[in-house]
């Protein structure tokens, strides 16, 4: 019986699969169970789902197999045996126990082996002063485990006066040469292909899924408008071994760096094919490949880009392609069409693996989010997007945002905005309704006519989240501050509240990533004491860094109106689009209401008799509605 089909190493493989799983899921490892973490366990998550599946049916499968057959050979020998089988019976039992226990023994050397070389290799490159070293070190382990050859040419090369080492990795298909300085930054990564000659062994499926993901790199498309909008609002920006080993997709960049950028030589460097160094400074989704269980077809070598480009849509053969095209797009460009191939084609050969996009860095999402996340990418199959009600045993969205910041029993209070030219901004978060969320890792996808929807959907939560963020984090999170006395009385509350000039604030989060809800009290006036501002700002799917500010009604909607030389939507909305930060547009918000003498203004209606004409064209539009919901 080898190894490979024993019950003993199925048993170590299962083993090994759920450690490497209680690794990847720190909610399987010892906590706390009043301490709540973030939730990782789902399609999205760290782990590649398929492939743990995979990992436990073929163990479990060895585990069966090896049953039956000795089921069908060992018992049915017994069995036709009859009486004298007994003694032949238990020496075939001894020595299966015997097999068993010496094989378990060597796996358990094994194990403790390879835990005490790793224990060993980690003290000394702890210790080692080369920091050049340790990373090659941890490359040279890396090719291993990937069935690579290395080298590492330790000849001294200098560059700027920097000593460089170059380490090469050879595999049947590619050799891939990266150069590291001495504080073991990598400088650059080369990739080339093995010639004909020498590709011995040479897997097609990885040479289908190196064109796909080396040849499209038409970037040409990506040059106008201007990269900054690209970036923000298009299909993001194509990177090639920027601080990852293949292609990544740059679709987010906070404001300051976004503004102290030099988007001219970043787009000098994207039209000489060089990813400019302020990119790694992005929100990325970094393009590699899984496992899957469901084998998907890739381009053949005879085409190397999947977008259709200027080629006309009826010469491609129907019979081995199909043409599919995008859903959605940004408004300055138009919706891109790519290239399937089908499993009619000749060269096609469908294989288990799937691309897979790796957040980086990973991103607290809503479970609304998640749900559309696997809506596009075909995870899921659904018409509409289902509510996912908060399970209060897991983090919640606003919880996970400040997860580095407030613990939640103090998470509600205590947020302190401060400028020089107003009051403190105090800000509260209304409990009521927290959001159901998860820990996004990875999303794997089928073809890239997905991108830009999953883009869409990750801009939409990124961008709910940093505006939650500009409000709680870290420079304005306040500890408790007890005052000595505590005042009951009516008059001492009046008072109080004459001489506390702080801007109290309440924020709802009741439709995230949708919307941010905000409500004020600003500065009472002689005419107007007590005035509650409700305003809403919405982050719409289509047009996610474009968020929208809108005014709610006042409570009196019927007689008065807000002053519009205050409350002006399309300058509320200029100005949370132009910050980026909720604490920058109460700051801009208050200025105009301090210079104000009032805040609502009398509505004025303007009494006429009604014509016939009316009425008719009343009717018309209402045709128009009908007419547009039976169509």
């Amino acid at each position: 019986m080898s190894e490979q089909n024993s019950i003993s190493s199925a048993v170590f493989g299962l083993q090994d699969t759920l450690k490497r799983l209680r690794q990847q899921w720190p909610c399987l490892q010892n906590q706390s169970s009043a301490e709540k973490q973030p939730s990782e366990l789902f399609a999205l998550g760290p782990v590649n789902l398929d492939k743990a599946r995979e990992e436990f049916s073929q163990h479990i499968n060895i585990i069966r197999n090896v049953c039956s057959q000795f089921e069908t050979e060992v018992l049915g020998d017994v069995m036709k045996m009859g009486v004298g089988a007994d003694p032949a019976f238990r020496k075939h039992f001894t020595h299966l126990k015997e097999q068993a226990t010496l094989e378990s023994t060597v796996m358990r050397v094994k194990d403790t082996l390879t835990n005490t070389k790793e224990f060993f290799d980690k003290t000394l490159r702890e210790k080692e002063e080369s920091k050049s070293k340790i990373e090659t070190q941890r490359l040279e382990k890396l090719a291993q485990s990937m069935g690579l050859v290395t080298f590492v040419d330790s000849t001294q090369k200098f560059e700027s006066n920097v000593p460089i080492t170059t380490i090469t990795l050879g595999g049947t298909v590619i050799v891939v040469d990266i150069d590291i300085d001495d504080k073991g930054r990598v400088l650059r990564t080369k990739l080339t292909y093995v010639s004909d000659t020498l590709q011995n062994d040479q897997d097609d499926r990885v040479d289908l899924m190196l064109t796909e993901n080396l040849q499209n790199r038409q970037f040409e498309l990506f040059k106008q408008p201007e990269l900054a909008n690209i970036l923000m609002q298009g299909h993001g920006i194509p990177n090639l071994h920027l601080n990852y080993p293949g292609v990544s997709i740059a679709y987010w960049m906070d404001k300051k760096d976004r503004d102290s950028a030099n988007w001219q030589e970043v787009k000098t460097a994207f039209d000489n094919g060089i990813s400019h160094s302020a990119l790694a400074n992005t929100s990325r989704l970094l393009i590699s490949f899984e496992d899957s269980i469901q084998p998907l077809t890739y381009l053949p070598e005879s085409r190397p880009s999947c977008l259709l480009g200027n080629e006309a849509e009826d010469s491609i053969d129907p019979e081995q392609f199909k043409v599919v095209t995008e859903t959605a797009a940004p408004a300055f460009m138009p919706h891109f069409k790519f290239v399937k191939p089908l499993p009619t084609h000749p060269e096609s050969q469908p294989i288990p693996i799937r691309f897979v996009a790796i957040l980086d860095p990973p991103m607290p999402v809503s479970d609304e989010v998640c749900q559309k996340l696997m809506n596009v990418t075909g995870l899921v199959s659904l018409d509409t997007v289902p509510e996912v009600p908060y399970n209060s045993s897991t983090m919640s969205l606003e919880e996970q945002l400040v997860l580095d910041v407030a613990d939640s029993v103090s998470f509600s209070g205590n947020w302190v905005s401060s400028f020089d030219d107003m009051p403190e901004q105090l800000y509260t978060w209304m409990q009521s309704s927290p959001a159901s969320a998860k820990m996004v890792s990875r999303i794997p996808f089928q073809h890239p006519v997905q991108i830009y929807n999953i883009i869409q959907c990750l801009r939409q939560q990124q961008m709910f989240n940093t505006l939650f963020q500009s409000i709680f984090n870290v420079n304005t999170y306040k500890t408790d501050q007890t005052k000595d006395a505590l005042s009951f009385s009516l008059e001492d509350i009046l008072a109080e509240s004459e001489t506390d000039k702080t801007l109290k604030l309440e924020v709802t989060t009741i439709d995230a990533p949708n919307a941010i809800f905000i409500t004020l009290s600003p500065p009472p006036l002689p005419n107007q004491f007590f005035v509650m501002v409700s305003i809403s700002i919405d982050i719409p799917l289509e047009t996610p860094t474009k968020p929208i500010v809108h005014l709610h009604a006042p409570s009196n909607a019927k007689s008065q109106r807000w002053n519009p030389a205050i409350f002006d939507e399309a300058a509320m909305t200029e100005q949370i689009q132009s910050t980026y930060s909720i604490p920058e547009f109460i700051r801009q918000l208050y200025k105009n209401m301090s210079t104000a003498d009032t805040y609502l203004v009398d509505r004025i209606q303007a009494k006429r008799r009604f014509s016939e004409e009316d009425f008719s064209s009343a009717m018309d539009d209402s045709n128009k509605v009908m007419k547009m919901e039976l169509d």
